[in-house]
């Protein structure tokens, strides 16, 4: 009874089965009908096709294809017992799957991969009005919505590679939270060649085999198409987006800043500028050199790849920062350090003739770093959803090898912050290296 009262608060399945495990370690014969009663809730991440274009070379989801996948979907469902899901929310198979969540009265979180009209025309509105409702009546159905960037298209398809990255971090933290692994329910054809962030792009970058249901539309039988009513005889293909160059990638960022540097005296600057020599060697220990980096007084911008390096990176910049300042002689500075994940653009500096990127996420990324707590590192959602994606295939490649992945480091959960000069809101981690792993490089 309680089991099915918590199916309101899904959280509190955790700290239930953690008692009750508890109790068994000491001697209390528990028996198995609990632990299946206590099972952490099941969370699946979705992706699949979208509805076929009108002229589309290679046809997938049509509209007889709605009811019987949607019917398939909810099967699919039932067998996992899914609880919690994971989806963005373009016309056919996404809503297919939210609208089944909701059904099923499940919790169901949405990720839009950019700006919110440019979604709708590239992804939804092509499909005709009743897909534009319904994906309105996702959004105010759906327990979140959130955006990998709320910035514009621009016709950037890295921008679904990014929202898929981000899906796939999201759900594998919440089912870490629930001590438990996120699932992959995929809506495919098995076709060759795969579209930027599509269906066959996410399945390449899934890391576990095992944890991937496939759901083949060829498969399914046609139903009738006045149920899944014909797109409209207006609609056209996919908008001629004026794709805006160079295109945007996806980077990490790192802000840093030396809290104490405005208050050194004249005299302490050749101290100041010889430990920061110094610290370069110490961190450089890394072995992971950034694709730019900039400082400028007490400051520094670093860009990477991959947020596992620069996470790396960070914890051996305050490691270091730490053993320099507490030496004899030394300045006594404190560094706070702010990362963020998101898509920016590459170029050229004019000026200094060296690679740079800009964009509203590099600002996203500073204005962080002033409301972190000097002394540690504060993380973007956004980074940490990444650095869990890449946690999961490092982790899924040890077991492939007969070892195990521990990442020597903790994403702690603060909050919700008000990011510096009015930035908006912003929910933020902690990272902290375990077992040494903030030393002296």
């Amino acid at each position: 009874r309680a089991r099915a009262e918590l199916s309101r608060h899904l959280e509190l399945v955790v700290p239930a089965l953690r008692q009750v495990q508890r109790l068994k370690r000491h001697g209390l014969d528990v028996s198995h009908a609990v632990f299946e009663s206590l099972r952490p809730p099941r969370v699946v991440v979705f992706t699949g096709h979208m509805m076929d274009r009108p002229g589309q070379t290679l046809p997938r989801l049509g509209p007889a294809l709605e009811a019987p996948l949607k019917a398939e979907l909810h099967r699919r469902l039932d067998e996992m017992d899914v609880q919690i899901g994971y989806s963005s929310a373009a016309c056919g198979s996404d809503l297919l799957f939210v609208e089944a969540m909701l059904e099923r009265a499940a919790e169901v979180n949405i990720i839009l991969p950019f700006d919110h009209e440019d979604f709708v025309a590239a992804s939804v509105a092509y499909a005709g009005p009743r897909w534009i409702m319904r994906f309105r009546n996702a959004l105010r159905l759906a327990h979140s919505v959130s955006y990998a960037t709320t910035e514009r298209y621009l016709g950037h398809d890295t921008l679904y590679r990014f929202a898929n990255q981000m899906l796939h971090g999201m759900a594998t933290l919440r089912a870490r939270f629930l001590e438990t692994e996120p699932h992959l329910l995929a809506v495919w054809d098995m076709s060759e060649g795969s579209l930027i962030g599509g269906a066959a792009d996410f399945i390449d970058q899934w890391e576990d085999i095992a944890r991937l249901q496939i759901v083949d539309p060829e498969l399914l039988s046609p139903g009738d198409m006045a149920a899944g009513e014909p797109l409209p005889a207006n609609a056209g293909p996919r908008p001629a987006w004026v794709k805006v160059e160079p295109e945007r990638v996806t980077r990490v960022m790192l802000f840093a800043d030396l809290v104490g540097f405005s208050k050194l005296g004249e005299g302490s600057i050749p101290a100041y500028i010889a430990m920061l020599g110094r610290l370069k060697i110490l961190v450089e220990r890394a072995g992971v050199r950034p694709l730019a980096i900039n400082t400028w007084g007490d400051a520094m911008f670093v860009v990477m790849e991959r947020a596992s390096d620069l996470v790396d990176y960070a914890l051996r910049l305050k490691g270091a920062v730490r053993a320099l300042a507490n030496e004899s002689g030394g300045l006594g500075l404190q560094i706070r350090v702010s990362l963020h994940a998101g898509p920016v653009f590459p170029g050229i500096d004019p000026f200094q003739e060296r690679p740079n990127f800009y964009g509203a996420h590099i600002n996203r990324a500073a204005r962080l770093e002033p409301v972190t707590v000097p002394g540690q590192i504060y993380a973007t959602q956004q980074f940490v959803a990444l650095l869990t994606a890449e946690e999961s295939a490092m982790a899924s490649e040890a077991r492939s090898g007969g070892g195990a992945y521990r990442p020597p480091w903790v994403c702690e959960y603060v909050g919700v912050l008000m990011l510096a000069k009015k930035f908006g809101n912003q929910p933020v981690y902690h990272i902290r290296g375990v077992d040494g792993a903030e030393g002296e490089g």
